[in-house]
């Protein structure tokens, strides 16, 4: 999914703004130590006119929001390892409100084949025990050093449990803004080509033996 940074989603909690939303509390139970998201307790609550005709978006949380043409899209299509979430707006509602959903998806994926996937920067968290990571992007070209994430491989084993929407068992980024990342079959990459939704980004998997 394409990042969105300046959708500024309004989701209130010790660590943000309140002053428009005192008392809802945060939408996820946090670590107390490295302040990562556990538990969803509510829906979000955001500020629902900053989506700006987007398809697809993120939270700063990398929590993803789509349209309400791309909720029903996906709905009417029965697609399983999902469910979507009502979003709320932040302050009274108000003529023309979009309907915004959060995707939440609900099948985890067994662990990455590692090797040949290959991870840096690894950070844990003693407290809660989430174990945050990057996909190894520093590689060397004789003496020439250059960025590029390498490639995400699973066991063909994998296929036994894979479903239409799935995220990884890893998390990545730094603990704070930990999140696993979305995995989708052919059946919806080709579903969202056809339906031309825009704002979403893809690369492939790969299986090994």
């Amino acid at each position: 999914m394409s990042r969105y940074y300046d959708f500024d989603y309004y989701d209130p909690s010790k660590t943000s703004r309140e002053r428009d939303t005192a008392g809802v509390g945060p939408s996820f139970q946090e670590c107390p130590v490295c302040h990562t998201s556990l538990v969803q307790r509510r829906d979000l609550v955001v500020n629902k006119r900053l989506m700006r005709g987007k398809d697809i978006s993120l939270t700063y949380a990398n929590q993803v929001i789509l349209s309400g043409q791309v909720g029903r899209l996906l709905q009417e299509q029965d697609l399983s390892g999902l469910e979507l979430r009502p979003v709320q707006h932040y302050k009274k509602p108000y003529p023309g409100e979009p309907t915004l959903y959060q995707l939440a998806v609900t099948n985890v994926l067994p662990p990455m084949a590692a090797p040949p996937t290959e991870f840096e920067q690894s950070h844990n968290c003693a407290v809660c025990g989430r174990i945050s990571r990057f996909l190894k992007h520093t590689h060397w070209w004789g003496r020439i050093q250059y960025r590029e994430d390498t490639n995400v491989y699973y066991p063909r084993r994998v296929l036994e449990v894979v479903k239409d929407f799935n995220h990884t068992a890893e998390y990545f980024g730094e603990l704070r803004v930990a999140h696993p990342y979305v995995i989708i079959t052919q059946r919806v990459y080709r579903l969202l080509r056809e339906h031309k939704v825009k704002n979403w980004a893809a690369v492939p998997v790969y299986l090994v033996d």
